[in-house]
């Protein structure tokens, strides 16, 4: 890590759907921010002046205006090397929330871009052959997660078209393709999509089962028109056994030494979130098959200590009587515990990077004692034995100022658990 702080600049690019240039708002956009999530769509925000020439001016190729929502990419390049290419691409976005507003005689565009995560919530399941769910939904059995979310992504994109997210030439992308399709004995799924999923739903509800993270990664490669080319790829669909690794260097303190953080917030909720007894019920009124008997999921050391807790959920459209119980394992050991999320702000001239120093994904140490935080975050003793406390890196906000001055404000992590 940096000894030494330097806030990164950063570019903002406007491109028409083939990914080819229209304009520049690295030195015109305001209010800009970055936010990235574990398994959901990063977003990329900012705010311009209405009356620019570069916001309103009329493309000689489509009649839209430079700026303007479902025919625009946005990209969001960080500066972070001092050679060449200088620049990554950390933001891919479709552009698909334009305001404009108006005060006196000031009038501001602020625009939204989602990376394609967010297009594949308008986009329908289906099989390969384009057809949509019967009553029965889709099912996949014993099949690895990956191959299930990739074959998802290529079923939309043989029959809806393309989706900006490259998995490679076997499914319906390139053979630039370079990404990671994990596969492994734990990453195998029994599961149903009913009627009426997206394929963003979808990816949604298997990154749920808690055996696989879904990791969209920003890319930037135009080229030559050719089976190769990416120039219109925004991102390149990553699927992990568990994203990111362990950072111990990454350390966050808050009243310890190091002191790089200014706010930290920490909730532990038991009203709504804690459960040791689950138990789900697959199909209409538990009626698919072996719906009724799935074995409530229950935490005995949990109900020791807090007292019962239950949580029942059904789902009529699951006919796959696994993929629910699969669900209910994963929900108890969310919640046996409750749920503990803190969230902080890092002051940027002290604190490890985004990016470079973590990422989705990652666990990092938090550190604040009790001696004016209550309860000691980082660490934990039971008996003799002390352990240290890992928070998982779940999503982060990057603000960027005008100056160009970069700030993390929250970063979200929650607890991933303890190692002697």
């Amino acid at each position: 890590m940096s000894t030494e702080f330097d806030s990164p600049l950063w570019r903002f690019f406007v491109t028409n759907l083939a990914g080819e240039g229209i304009t520049d708002f690295s030195k015109l956009a305001a209010d800009r921010s970055v936010t990235v999530v574990l398994n959901g769509p990063l977003t990329l925000e900012g705010r311009v002046p209405s009356d620019n020439v570069q916001v309103f001016t009329t493309d000689v190729n489509d009649g839209d205006p430079f700026l303007a929502e479902g025919t625009r990419l946005l990209w969001g390049f960080r500066r972070e090397s001092t050679t060449p290419p200088y620049y990554v691409c950390r933001a891919a976005t479709i552009c698909q929330l334009v305001e404009d507003t108006a005060e006196q005689d000031d009038g501001r565009t602020s625009f939204t871009g989602y990376d394609p995560w967010q297009y594949l919530f308008s986009r329908p399941v289906c099989n390969f052959d384009g057809s949509l769910p019967g009553t029965n939904g889709i099912s996949w059995t014993a099949t690895q997660a990956s191959v299930v979310v990739a074959q998802l992504l290529r079923n939309t994109i043989v029959n809806h078209g393309h989706a900006y997210v490259d998995a490679g030439m076997s499914y319906g992308g390139t053979f630039n393709y370079d990404g990671t399709l994990e596969t492994g004995a734990g990453m195998v799924i029994d599961i149903n999509f009913q009627q009426g999923t997206s394929v963003g739903e979808a990816w949604q509800q298997i990154a749920a089962m808690n055996v696989c993270d879904i990791v969209l990664e920003p890319i930037y490669r135009p080229g030559p028109p050719s089976s190769s080319d990416q120039a219109n790829y925004l991102c390149q669909l990553n699927v992990y056994a568990q994203a990111g690794s362990v950072r111990d260097e990454a350390i966050f303190a808050w009243n310890l030494p190091g002191r790089s953080l200014v706010q930290i917030s920490r909730m532990q909720e038991g009203n709504t979130r804690r459960a040791n007894n689950v138990k789900f019920f697959a199909g209409q009124g538990g009626s698919a098959s072996g719906g009724q008997t799935i074995a409530v999921q229950t935490d005995a050391t949990s109900e020791a200590k807090y007292g019962e807790y239950w949580a029942q959920q059904f789902f009529p459209g699951e006919t796959v009587a696994a993929s629910v119980l699969s669900m209910a394992e994963r929900q108890l050991e969310l919640r046996k515990n409750g749920r503990e999320t803190v969230t902080f702000r890092p002051a940027p001239e002290r604190s490890p990077r985004p990016w470079l120093d973590y990422e989705l994904g990652d666990r990092v140490v938090v550190w604040a004692s009790k001696e004016g935080f209550r309860q000691l975050l980082g660490q934990q003793t039971v008996g003799t034995v002390t352990s240290t406390q890992y928070q998982r890196v779940y999503g982060w906000r990057t603000n960027i100022s005008d100056d160009a001055l970069e700030t993390v404000d929250p970063l979200m992590v929650s607890q991933q658990g303890f190692t002697a």
